[in-house]
C-alpha cells in the first residue's frame, strides 16, 4: 500500500522507491535499524533503568514530530503538493510541529541529534 500528497503516480514512485521488492522481515530490519539509528544518537548516563526507559519513550515521541511533508520525484528531489498553484513545487516542508512551547525543549533537541533536518 502506498500513498501521496501529490498523485497516485507519485504513491507507486513512493513505494517503488522506499520498499521495492522487500519482504516484510527486511522491511521490518530496515525500520529497526533506523529507529537504533536515531535513538543512539542521545547517550544516556545514570539514572535506574526505568529512568532511561522513561529518556527514550520520550525521545521516540519526540522524533516522531515534525513529520515530512515532502516526497522525493523521479529524479530525487523534494517536491510538495502546491494544489492551490495547480502545480508541484520543490521544496521541503515539515508539519505536526505546532506543539506548545516547543522552542524550549524539542527544537533545541533537534538541534542536537539532527542538525541540518534531513531533508
Amino acid at each position: 500500500m502506498a500513498s501521496s500528497f501529490i498523485s497516485p503516480e507519485q504513491a507507486q514512485l513512493n513505494l517503488d522507491t522506499e520498499i521495492g521488492k522487500a519482504d516484510f522481515d527486511t522491511i521490518r530490519r530496515r525500520a529497526e535499524a533506523r529507529w537504533d539509528e536515531l535513538l543512539g544518537r542521545a547517550k544516556v548516563e545514570g539514572g535506574s533503568a526505568e529512568q532511561q526507559r522513561t529518556f527514550y519513550s520520550c525521545l521516540y515521541r519526540c522524533i516522531l514530530f515534525p513529520h515530512k511533508f515532502y516526497e522525493k520525484d523521479g529524479q530525487g528531489s523534494p517536491s510538495i503538493s502546491a494544489r492551490t498553484m495547480a502545480r508541484c513545487m520543490t521544496a521541503c516542508s515539515t508539519t505536526d510541529s505546532g506543539f506548545w512551547d516547543t522552542f524550549r525543549a524539542a527544537q533545541p533537541l533537534y538541534n542536537l541529534l539532527i542538525p541540518g533536518g534531513e531533508c
